[in-house]
């Protein structure tokens, strides 16, 4: 009776050392690991937007967020939250000049890929093709403006209202 719990007790510990070391996948072959996330990225980043003399950071939109925890696995955090011309109803705009140029800095983090810029009117969201020219919106009143950008971790959405004289 012993010898048959030995045994009994020798096959499972064997089985949940190789069910656990996670070595292989079905048929034999070696598993590739994932690159690691970015290093302190726990959310999406914040950027830096400056327009001739104004710097300033939008606000953070819609967002979902993966990172990775010390014992190797993920928590996943979404944020819904209103869309971004609600959101502008509570935020002061920020006067430019149509001819400055807009330059945006995530700081140490890659900028995302893709990244996109949406204008919001009338409720409704239009993409705007290629580089965002403040010229196009010189003189047109508050200028709703998604930021949106991909990055390995998620992706996040930014809010800024902008007034263009």
């Amino acid at each position: 009776m012993a010898k048959k719990m030995g045994l009994a007790f020798l096959f499972v510990w064997l089985s949940a050392a190789l069910a656990g070391c996670g070595m292989f996948a079905a048929g034999g072959q070696e598993i590739e690991e994932k690159p690691k996330l970015e290093a302190g990225v726990n959310e999406p980043p914040i950027p830096t937007i400056t327009i001739g003399n104004e710097q300033f950071q939008p606000a953070l939109g819609v967002y979902s967020w993966e990172m990775e925890n010390s014992d190797g696995t993920k928590t996943r955090e979404e944020v819904d939250i209103a869309p971004p011309h609600e959101q502008a109803k509570h935020m002061d705009s920020i006067s430019v000049a149509g001819e400055d140029e807009l330059e945006i800095d995530f700081g140490s983090v890659n900028p995302p890929k893709p990244m996109d810029f949406h204008i919001w009117e009338g409720g409704k969201r239009r993409s705007v093709d290629g580089d965002m020219l403040l010229t196009d919106y010189k003189g047109t009143g508050s200028v709703i403006v998604e930021l949106y950008g991909e990055w390995h971790e998620g992706y996040a959405s930014y809010v800024f209202v902008l007034e263009v004289r």
